[in-house]
């Protein structure tokens, strides 16, 4: 999209132009707002529109103009402006104390007023042109299908046919050849013949060393006894 020329409002062409100084806009001075975009869209002077949802959302015409010509609304914000009412400072912080309790407690604003009338009238457009990029990505909290689970199940499957492939492959091997390449080899050689020399070396219980400790015991005071004849 770069090098592209951009439709906007000319009410938004200082904003634009110190948000996007390398941007090229076309700002439309006929006096038709939005659709004036539009015209100059389809007339080929520029190839995308720098046009607001809540600005146009309710606009049955200007949704259908968008659909005729494959245009839809995306999540990119070329500026923000703020708006605000014209009021009082005194009144100011009352003002939107009471905005703040009918949004709250009777649902009184701008969106639940826009649902209101959809509900009563039907859709705007029923064309979509709104588009998202969540639309084309998957959430956190998404359900998991059989189509999230393909690629494990396909992989658990797997791998327990080669297990048990391998498992039939050992056991026909250890019958044929009284040995096999796969599953566990013992390193020790427990079994002896009869004619073999075997050397039987006693275990050592626990009342032998206690024995062994009471004669080191009784030596010492042999050695301490002996000492003390020598004095005298």
């Amino acid at each position: 999209a770069r090098g592209w020329k951009i439709c906007a409002h000319s009410v938004f062409s200082k904003e634009l132009g110190l948000l996007w100084p390398s941007a090229k806009f076309v700002f439309s001075d006929s006096g038709l707002e939005f659709h004036g975009l539009m015209d100059a869209y389809i007339e080929g002077e520029c190839r995308a529109l720098a046009v607001g949802w809540e600005d146009t959302s309710m606009d049955r015409t200007f949704l259908d103009r968008l659909c005729e010509n494959g245009l839809v609304y995306t999540d990119s914000m070329f500026v923000e402006v703020p708006i605000a009412f014209p009021i009082n400072p005194h009144l100011a912080a009352a003002f939107s104390y009471w905005i703040t309790e009918a949004e709250r407690k009777h649902n009184l604003g701008l969106q639940a007023s826009k649902d209101q009338y959809i509900r009563e009238n039907g859709e705007i457009s029923s064309c979509k042109v709104r588009f998202s990029i969540e639309d084309l990505q998957s959430g956190d909290y998404d359900p998991i299908t059989i189509k999230h689970m393909a690629l494990p199940i396909i992989l658990f499957i797997a791998c327990c046919t080669l297990a048990i492939i391998g498992h039939l492959y050992e056991r026909h091997s250890r019958k044929k050849h009284g040995s096999s390449l796969l599953g566990r080899t013992s390193q020790l050689n427990l079994t002896y013949k009869k004619d073999d020399d075997v050397e039987v070396v006693p275990i050592r219980h626990e009342s032998d060393a206690e024995e062994k400790e009471d004669d080191f015991q009784e030596f010492l005071k042999n050695i301490k006894f002996h000492r003390d004849d020598t004095r005298i």
